[in-house]
């Protein structure tokens, strides 16, 4: 059994060796999209009238850089038969477009994010003053303690959020902004 576990993790080592990115001339990891029906490339919805790409195509992007570092600079090439010229024109801003939107949407999140945190740790340093105040006082250390605890897990609260779940957002601040500087590139395939 562990035999067949360490033949089955070289195999699977070498295909991660053998798919690590390749590069165009501008140093730019190429991600290639073979597309065969383009009726599904733009989705039908859109916020500001203008053309975005679909969620199929969004997805197949984000999953292609998925392994990538989020600074990556990217092309991507479209190998296709069925993209004109005309759509040659629309697609690139499509995906800027679709991007430029989950952009400001992150961007909204980054400061609810960190609006909750300034409020979180405020009234943790304030209830903490109380805590402190009551300890004093009164004498109440039961009460206090309490008090304590609540001051201690909001200020715990608030670093959660700013450390660790606004670093996601961060991230993704910076996939997004490789998306919307991505250079999209177009190759004629013959059909088969």
């Amino acid at each position: 059994m562990n035999k067949r576990l360490k033949e089955t993790k070289q195999k699977a080592d070498n295909l991660v060796y053998q798919s690590l990115p390749k590069c165009d001339k501008d140093g730019r990891v190429v991600i290639n999209m073979m597309v065969k029906d383009d009726s599904d490339f733009l989705s039908v919805f859109s916020e500001n009238q203008t053309p975005v790409i679909s969620s199929s195509v969004a997805e197949f992007i984000e999953n292609s850089a998925h392994a990538l570092p989020p600074k990556s600079s990217m092309t991507l090439r479209i190998k296709s038969d069925c993209v004109d010229k005309e759509e040659r024109e629309i697609y690139p801003k499509a995906i800027k477009e679709y991007y430029s939107e989950k952009y400001v949407a992150n961007e909204k999140e980054l400061v609810r994010y960190k609006v909750t945190a300034l409020i979180l740790a405020i009234l943790g340093v304030l209830i903490l003053a109380v805590a402190i105040f009551i300890s004093e006082k009164f004498g109440a250390p039961l009460w206090s303690e309490v008090i304590d605890i609540v001051a201690w897990v909001l200020l715990w609260e608030a670093v959660d959020i700013m450390a660790f779940r606004s670093r996601n957002q961060r991230l993704l601040r910076w996939r997004y902004l490789a998306f919307i500087d991505m250079k999209v590139e177009f190759y004629n395939i013959k059909n088969k």
